[in-house]
């Protein structure tokens, strides 16, 4: 292979992925904070008020930026039907992003042994329509 078409193919697909990678793209992700505690899980909207729940509720193909901390010890946040698990960690904001694809209701699970409540420690999420999110936002 030659030189040249090997680097086009590197700088094409270095492209694709951070076309989708982050926030690039015209609609900025939905911003969800996500707050571990033993032995639970807060969710805060800060575009929406700064709306606080214990259920995880996401517009179905919208980019979620995840970002999270713990208030006490190490968390791992999980949703194992998104396929990516982060940690949550005192005193450090880590981040995923994930963008739902299909509709429906979901487990959030705490994967790091976080003491003694550990195996109680979990939360609903749902998938919805951009409309049930806004109803959802307005609390209709």
């Amino acid at each position: 292979m030659d030189i040249r078409a090997l680097v086009i193919a590197i700088g094409i697909v270095s492209a694709v992925v951070l076309a989708k990678n982050g926030e690039a793209g015209s609609t900025p992700p939905l911003q969800v904070n996500v707050i571990g505690q033993q032995f639970t899980w807060k969710f805060v909207y800060p575009g929406y008020g700064n709306k606080t729940s214990g259920e995880l509720v996401l517009p179905i193909h919208r980019q979620t930026k995840f970002t999270m901390t713990s208030v006490d010890v190490i968390h791992s946040f999980w949703v194992p039907n998104f396929g990516q698990k982060m940690d949550a960690v005192p005193g450090i904001k880590t981040t995923i992003y994930v963008t739902p694809t299909r509709l429906g209701n979901y487990q959030v699970v705490c994967a790091e042994l976080c003491g003694l409540g550990h195996a109680t420690m979990r939360a609903k999420a749902r998938v919805v329509t951009q409309g049930q999110f806004v109803s959802w936002v307005k609390g209709k």
